[in-house]
């Protein structure tokens, strides 16, 4: 399907072409999407509204926070407050957005430290998923603690257990209410894959949390669900 720029509408006639385009179109500008594309993207921006993931209070963030400072592990202020939010926010998808060099592997690290802690839970105990589009990616966040698989991957096994053919340590890749998923360079990854790990993280309980930078590379595939 194709749609209009915005503002294209009201172009004044001696600013267009003898076609009627505008005549600072770019030649090989105008992009193109599928009417299952636009209902992906308008699925996962709808999602990013949604609540009723699991939560702390932000007492039992606090206390957890001041607990790596006591360690001798501090935050920047910025860092803090993404770690707080996320774990407060009780958000069903959220996004961690910051340019390289901002430290977004250790927020996502303390983060999951803090996930699957058993004693700031109750008792209860959580997994956190790392998934990333490059095998390099998955490896910083297996570093910095996080069960990580590239996404390709990861969508196999959930393929695999969905069909009831499981094998290999397929059954350990199952997620429970109240797992996290964290998708790090999540704009290299296609929207057709961020809504298949949105539909089964939803469908599980669990809650997706997208990490990246806005100005990364783009998905080799159709995309468009940057941060």
């Amino acid at each position: 399907m194709t749609a209009e720029a915005p503002g294209a509408g009201t172009l004044p006639d001696e600013l267009r072409l003898a076609n009627g385009n505008s005549a600072y179109e770019r030649s090989g500008a105008r992009l193109f999407a599928t009417a299952e594309h636009i209902r992906s993207e308008r699925a996962l921006r709808a999602a990013a509204q949604e609540r009723g993931a699991v939560l702390l209070p932000p007492a039992l963030a606090t206390a957890f926070l001041d607990g790596l400072a006591e360690q001798g592990i501090e935050l920047g202020s910025d860092q803090a407050a993404a770690v707080r939010g996320v774990l407060t926010s009780g958000a069903s998808v959220e996004s961690l957005v910051g340019p390289a060099g901002t430290g977004k592997s250790f927020v996502v690290g303390t983060i999951a430290e803090a996930w699957q802690d058993p004693a700031l839970w109750g008792g209860q105990l959580r997994k956190v998923v790392g998934l990333a589009a490059s095998q390099i990616a998955t490896q910083v966040l297996a570093d910095e603690g996080l069960t990580a698989r590239n996404i390709t991957r990861w969508l196999s096994t959930q393929q695999r257990l969905t069909d009831g053919t499981p094998f290999g340590d397929d059954v350990d890749w199952r997620l429970a209410p109240g797992d996290l998923v964290v998708v790090d360079e999540s704009a290299m990854a296609s929207t057709a894959d961020l809504v298949a790990i949105h539909r089964i993280t939803r469908d599980a309980g669990a809650k997706l949390l997208l990490t990246g930078d806005h100005r990364q590379l783009a998905a080799v595939g159709a995309a468009g669900g940057r941060n």
